[in-house]
């Protein structure tokens, strides 16, 4: 009679940093692996996302109050006139809006919840309309699909630190931003597509074809529909978030 063996089976790990460049760069074979199951290990891109996203905004912080130190800015009109406690509450208030707090602290708390919230949003969606399409994949493996896919946007926060803290200058014209007038809608849009917008469009193609069991045609206009309704709602943001600085600063 012969033995039987039980083989070890391992347990679903939650971070896998094995998974980060195969997905990047070889993801036909990495997403295989990923929507293999209902443990997709969606916590190690966020945890990638988080972390670029706070180096980019400290970055950008930093160069931010440097520029501000150096370059104090225009004092009100008839500042000569206030008396010492209105210029003191003045530079006071100034050094408020430049220092860490303002350019550091609080946009990093708001890149953690647009990330975290962001990716809710978008893999929801996603799943959503993926389920429209007949797909059969499980919401998890949709929140999965989309954090993994979702990690270009953590190799352009890189990018944009690296560029920022080795310039000592703020990007001015993201994307295709530059091709259209500045505070316009058009700027608002091209300023949201780039290299890693197309990246993402051809990760999600490849994690919707590796686990939700729909044709090329169906596939392609699940994350088409996706990505546009999301590029859509960051336009309408950016461009509203444009006109109420140019109405604060008294142009419109």
């Amino acid at each position: 009679m012969s033995e039987i063996t039980d083989t070890p089976i391992e347990p679903p790990r939650r971070l896998r940093f094995d998974w980060v460049i195969p997905a990047l760069f070889r993801p036909r074979q990495a997403f295989s692996s990923i929507m293999g199951g209902m443990n997709t290990a969606w916590l190690t891109p966020i945890l990638l996302l988080t972390a670029a996203g706070l180096l980019y905004v400290i970055a950008k912080g930093s160069i931010q109050q440097a520029t501000t130190v150096g370059m104090p800015g225009e004092l009100p009109p008839d500042y000569e006139y206030y008396s010492t406690d209105q210029q003191a509450n003045y530079q006071q208030a100034a050094t408020i809006t430049s220092g860490p707090l303002l350019t550091i602290i609080l946009p990093g708390i708001g890149a953690i919840f647009g990330i975290w919230l962001g990716w809710l949003a978008v893999g929801g969606l996603m799943h959503l309309v993926l389920t429209l399409f007949g797909g059969r994949g499980a919401m998890g493996a949709s929140l999965g699909m989309v954090a993994w896919a979702n990690l270009p946007f953590a190799v352009r926060d890189v990018e944009r630190a690296l560029y920022v803290i080795t310039s000592n200058r703020l990007i001015q014209s993201p994307g295709l931003s530059g091709f259209a007038s500045p505070g316009g809608i058009g700027s608002a849009f091209l300023g949201l597509i780039d290299i890693f917008v197309i990246w993402n469009i051809v990760l999600l193609l490849v994690g919707v074809s590796a686990g939700h069991g729909l044709s090329r045609g169906k596939a392609w206009a699940s994350v088409l529909i996706t990505v546009g309704v999301v590029l859509a709602v960051k336009m309408g943001v950016g461009f509203a978030w444009s006109m109420a600085g140019g109405m604060a600063s008294g142009g419109f």
